[in-house]
């Protein structure tokens, strides 16, 4: 049921989607993780607080989609929140070792990234 579920959003997002449409997209992605960064230099600790819970929930989706934007916004805000991160640091480290063996080659690679 998710897997039939998740193709589905994928064709959606790539049905008669031109080049121009995807490219769009990919600034969408890129803006909001440069805005969750600059929120994040200027909050740091307090934004980690009120958005952790929120990825921590994204993360645990089976969504591929859900969980590789959860790791694109974790990576958003690692410098700016670096302090409230470091306690949390081993348990994210292991997180990201383990989806460098995912079966999606997206939650793969942004794990790389991250």
């Amino acid at each position: 049921c998710a897997e039939e579920e998740e193709e589905e959003i994928i064709q959606e997002a790539n049905d008669g989607a031109t080049l121009e449409e995807l490219q769009e997209t990919a600034t969408l992605r890129r803006c909001a993780a440069f805005t969750l960064d600059e929120l994040a230099k200027i909050y740091k600790g307090n934004l980690f607080v009120i958005i952790s819970p929120i990825i921590d929930k994204m993360l645990s989706q089976d969504n591929w989609i859900i969980k590789e934007s959860a790791i694109l916004g974790l990576g958003a805000i690692s410098i700016g929140c670096e302090e409230a991160i470091l306690p949390h640091l081993l348990k994210i480290v292991e997180f990201l070792f383990a989806a460098l063996e995912d079966l999606q080659s997206h939650i793969r690679s942004i794990s790389c990234g991250t």
